[in-house]
């Protein structure tokens, strides 16, 4: 939905109702056509994939200690999932291992 040609000579509170408007008319266009503007989104991401890098490579520069930080903390998750990965291939291990060997019987007096 385009803006009206007076919007910028109407009152703030009918810009802001307009505005309101328009984010539920778009959330309901969004919602009844999601595979529609998915194959929208990918193909203008394709076609304008040299724009995206330089504004990801724009931004990571201008927050170098923040996106820093981002990395720490996404490689320190990493390395927790894969010490959790290998624990439990270990305790899979385990359990087949007793399953095999069998568990030794309990005396009962």
């Amino acid at each position: 939905m385009a803006k009206p040609k007076a919007f910028d000579s109407w009152t703030p509170e009918q810009q802001d109702a307009w505005r309101v408007k328009e984010r539920e008319y778009r959330r309901k266009l969004h919602a009844a056509n999601r595979e529609k503007v998915a194959e929208y989104q990918r193909k203008y991401r394709a076609a304008n994939r040299e724009k995206f890098a330089e504004y990801h490579r724009k931004r990571r520069a201008a927050n170098a200690e923040k996106f820093a930080e981002y990395d720490r903390k996404r490689r320190a998750a990493a390395r927790q999932q894969d010490a959790a990965d290998q624990f439990f291939v270990m305790a899979g291990a385990a359990q087949q291992i007793s399953e095999v060997i069998g568990k030794p019987k309990q005396k009962t007096t």
